[in-house]
């Protein structure tokens, strides 16, 4: 379930280890962060009738809030994230925390099963621990380079890294004064070739956090990655996005 975690950058578990991983959050990095590794392109949909511009009040909010994640040293965040098949009614659900620090991600689901997702500027690392029911056998890592080619297809750590939002992604809404709410919806599409559409994000306009990111995936899966308020910290802990493998515990393979 690899595959689609590491498509959000946002990252999945044992289903992405069988498909040769297009992985998290959903790192918005898969199961283990919502984000693929080989998220096939797609040319992106026409621009809506309503242009919102880059110097917009839209715009300005949403460089605000992904300012706000990379000011921080280190940020810390609870994370839930369901995933709906259009083959299946039942909606699958892993829980786990998830750390963000200038360009590096690392996805940690314990629930239902153990599995992270590491990014560490250059490797998506994907970890899927051996059972504690099967004794002797190893952890499932694969390790796969990351090109300037394929760096933009992981939807959560796009929106996290950047400066100006408004430069990757097409605002196709405003902002409703009349309803005066304590969050806002945005429905945001990538202007270059993507493996993402129906992207939406939900932003406490106050804490300038964001609460929820949603998705469709290449293949139609339905992804959401539901956000606990960030713990921003001010001190970095770079051993997080590191990883080495243990030949007596790993069972590696590289892509």
């Amino acid at each position: 379930m690899f595959k689609i975690l590491l498509k959000t950058l946002i990252f999945t578990s044992t289903q992405a280890m069988s498909l040769m991983i297009m992985p998290f959050l959903a790192l918005i990095f898969t199961q283990t962060i919502t984000w693929s590794i080989e998220a096939s392109a797609r040319p992106a949909l026409e621009a809506p009738a309503t242009k919102v511009t880059e110097s917009s009040e839209e715009a300005k909010l949403l460089a605000e809030v992904t300012s706000a994640y990379r000011k921080a040293a280190l940020v810390e965040i609870s994370v839930e994230k369901q995933i709906s098949y259009e083959w299946k009614p039942k909606v699958d659900i892993s829980k786990g925390k998830m750390f963000y620090s200038h360009g590096k991600i690392r996805w940690e689901i314990e629930v239902p099963e153990k599995n992270w997702t590491i990014y560490d500027g250059k490797t998506w690392w994907n970890i899927e621990f051996a059972s504690e029911d099967f004794p002797g056998s190893k952890n499932k890592v694969i390790a796969t380079k990351v090109e300037k080619e394929n760096k933009a297809q992981f939807l959560l750590l796009d929106l996290l890294d950047s400066k100006n939002p408004s430069e990757l992604f097409l605002i196709k809404n405003k902002l409703d004064h009349k309803a005066n709410e304590a969050e806002v919806t945005m429905t945001l599409q990538p202007k270059k070739k993507s493996g993402f559409s129906n992207i939406e994000v939900v932003i406490v306009k106050e804490a300038k956090i964001f609460k929820e990111v949603s998705f469709k995936d290449d293949i139609g899966n339905g992804i959401k990655i539901i956000l606990a308020t960030p713990i921003f910290q001010k001190n970095g802990k770079e051993k997080l996005f590191k990883y080495k493998p243990d030949p007596s515990k790993d069972q590696v393979s590289h892509l």
